[in-house]
């Protein structure tokens, strides 16, 4: 696991807000795929599965 500098982690957080799947996250709470924007199938309360090659892992989600 690499440390991110304090300046690292806010231009990734600026980038993260400014994708428009992470605006339509934030209105209908459905986790989307950063890159192409497809919609994660629900497995359990909390564990998403991803629809595309983008992220092969399975997503764990705790809202809280």
């Amino acid at each position: 696991m690499t440390k991110l500098t304090e300046k690292e982690l806010k231009k990734m957080l600026k980038e993260m807000e400014e994708n428009p799947y992470h605006k339509l996250f934030e209105k209908d709470k459905i986790p989307r795929c950063y890159v192409c924007g497809k919609k994660y199938k629900k497995v359990k309360p909390y564990l998403w599965k991803g629809c595309c090659k983008h992220i092969p892992r399975n997503l764990i989600l705790a809202v809280g």
